[in-house]
């Protein structure tokens, strides 16, 4: 369980070694609320700035146990963490992921990552297929005919030489992304179509919504790493010399193309309209309306289950677990596995 200490006047207090969480009544009839959790019962505490607060005790009690704080800016994105100064298992998974920075092992975890980027927008397209007929059905399969090719390219890539292994790794995502974005444009009605990835800031509506749709994905990357104790800066593929969040942007790389799907389903059914996005000189930026309108898009697409299997995961469980296993290969390498 998370839990969010969000609003303004809500406090973490503790009861012996129970969490004892007051919530404040906004309406003002004065009607505070009390929630008890016992600290097996929580994964972590998300605080937030200009929120709640949280007592010496309550600080005590998660460290005690091995219940993560993070505390995090009015929108949820995580800015640092509370750390018990005893040895713990994200010492040695921190030791392990700065120690492979520049190795060979470090490239194979970028192409898994990669990889899976790819066989992730292929699966995209394949549906995608099954809905078109004519020339645009014959664009997606000499598209995805493309990115296997491409794909296979990837796995031909040897590590051995990190250098030379990370450009050719850079220069096949690149070359595949761009005929990726390309074709989705094509597919889409000519008011939605787009010339290639336009960062901050956007140039068009579907860019606009693919980087605010990056942001809420990066937001969730960064508080699974550091609640599995990786650190967010220690990156393998992106680099240190520019002193941003790069393990962050390497493991976003395998889950950008649930981004993709949800902004063009939204394109493409024209759920999306004017009142979605506000233009300014320079650039196209997400209204309110729009966030609203992606974000709650995104929710449903992460927390629903794939039809297909029982056992089957969400792409939010699916986040979790893979970089749940990335935190245990690290700790693994740290023992010399």
């Amino acid at each position: 369980m998370e839990l969010h200490v969000q609003s303004f006047g809500t406090r973490l207090r503790t009861r012996g070694d129970i969490f004892v969480l007051y919530v404040p009544d906004l309406s003002g009839e004065g009607n505070e609320q009390t929630y008890e959790y016992a600290p097996h019962q929580v994964e972590y505490f998300l605080l937030y700035k200009k929120g709640g607060s949280i007592s010496a005790e309550a600080l005590e009690l998660a460290l005690k146990n091995n219940v993560q704080i993070l505390l995090c800016d009015e929108f949820g994105h995580p800015i640092g963490r509370f750390c018990s100064l005893d040895p713990s298992e994200s010492l040695s998974i921190q030791a392990a992921q700065f120690s492979l920075i520049g190795t060979p092992r470090s490239m194979a975890f970028v192409k898994e990552w990669i990889g899976s980027k790819f066989r992730r927008k292929m699966a995209f397209l394949e549906r995608l297929e099954g809905y078109r007929e004519g020339e645009k059905r014959e664009l997606i399969q000499h598209t995805r005919r493309q990115l296997t090719d491409y794909f296979h390219k990837l796995q031909q890539v040897t590590t051995q030489n990190v250098e030379k292994a990370a450009a050719s790794i850079r220069g096949f995502e690149g070359v595949a992304s761009r005929l990726y974005f390309s074709t989705l444009s094509q597919l889409l009605q000519p008011e939605y179509q787009f010339e290639g990835r336009s960062r901050r800031p956007a140039h068009d509506i579907f860019n606009a919504l693919l980087n605010y749709g990056y942001g809420i994905l990066q937001r969730q990357v960064e508080t699974l790493l550091l609640r599995n104790g990786i650190h967010p800066y220690a990156g393998f593929h992106h680099g240190l010399e520019k002193m941003q969040k790069a393990m962050v942007f390497d493991i976003m790389e395998a889950y950008r193309p649930w981004i993709d799907s949800v902004v063009f389903l939204l394109c493409s059914r024209k759920q999306v309209t004017l009142k979605h996005v506000e233009e300014r000189p320079g650039g196209m930026w997400l209204s309110n309306e729009g966030k609203s309108l992606l974000s709650k898009a995104l929710l449903n697409a992460f927390d629903k289950k794939p039809e297909k299997g029982e056992a089957q995961l969400s792409q939010k469980e699916t986040l979790k677990e893979e970089i749940r296993t990335f935190a245990r290969q690290l700790q693994a390498s740290s023992k010399g596995d």
